[in-house]
């Protein structure tokens, strides 16, 4: 279990990397005038999915650690 709560975390800790590049990029990556009047509540909706990942990580490896 334990090698698997390892790789568990190392990929999420690379979800987690990845959701806060698109978080930065998304303003200048999306064009559509109607997604950007609602840019807000994309970015507040992605930060929570990683906050969510993260707390999960930190449950995940006192669990397995």
């Amino acid at each position: 279990v334990g090698a698997q709560g390892a790789q568990l975390v190392s990929k999420t800790a690379e979800l987690v990397s990845r959701g806060q590049a698109l978080i930065a990029s998304a303003p200048t990556s999306i064009l559509n005038p109607k997604t950007v009047l609602h840019m807000d509540l994309i970015v507040e909706g992605l930060e929570q999915s990683i906050g969510l990942i993260k707390e999960s990580v930190g449950l995940i490896g006192k669990a397995t650690g």
